[in-house]
Formats: structure tokens, sequence, C-alpha cells
């Protein structure tokens, strides 16, 4: 099956794509690139489910980190570390209503 791409949704000149290559560029975290990555491609007008594909990632999670974004731009992308936390909170709640 084929990528599907819609219609590009920003000019690949516009500020708003030169602010996203940067941030690519400029970025160590491996996580960090896949969320950049995913936005790169949803503003190229690929569809989330191809992005999916793409990225290795569930459909869900594509539409969390362009939601996030079209909320709050890149500063709105998730960091490891905040998700990292969350899920160890989440782990300890779970183990105290087992007991």
């Amino acid at each position: 099956m084929k990528n599907k791409i819609l219609v590009s949704l920003v000019d690949k000149n516009s500020p708003e794509m030169q602010q996203l290559k940067k941030a690519i560029k400029d970025n160590d975290s491996k996580h960090m690139h896949i969320r950049y990555m995913v936005i790169f491609n949803h503003l190229e007008g690929y569809t989330n489910k191809a992005i999916a594909k793409t990225q290795n990632l569930v459909g869900h999670t594509v539409g969390t980190y362009v939601k996030a974004y079209n909320q709050n731009g890149l500063e709105g992308l998730p960091w490891v570390e905040v998700l990292v936390n969350l899920s160890f909170l989440m782990t300890i709640k779970k183990k105290s209503y087992l007991k």
C-alpha cells in the first residue's frame, strides 16, 4: 500500500516549516526526533495512518502529537521525561489499588 498524501498544509519555506526543520536539526533526542518527524510529515500532507506506518507508531499516538502541535506548536509536544514520570506515577497508583 502506498502512503497517502493529501495536500501540503503549509508552504515548505514558511516560518512554521523553517522552525520545525531547525528543531529537527538541533535535536539530540531520538524520541523528540520522532515527534518532530510526525509533525513534519503531517504538515507535508501525509495521513495519520501513513505517518504511523512509516514511524512505527499507533495511529492514536500520531493523532495525539498532531493535536498537541495544533494547540501549542512545537512547545506543545510532550517531552520524554514528562511521559516517563507520568508512566511511573500511574504504575504506583495501579499497585496501590491492588493492595
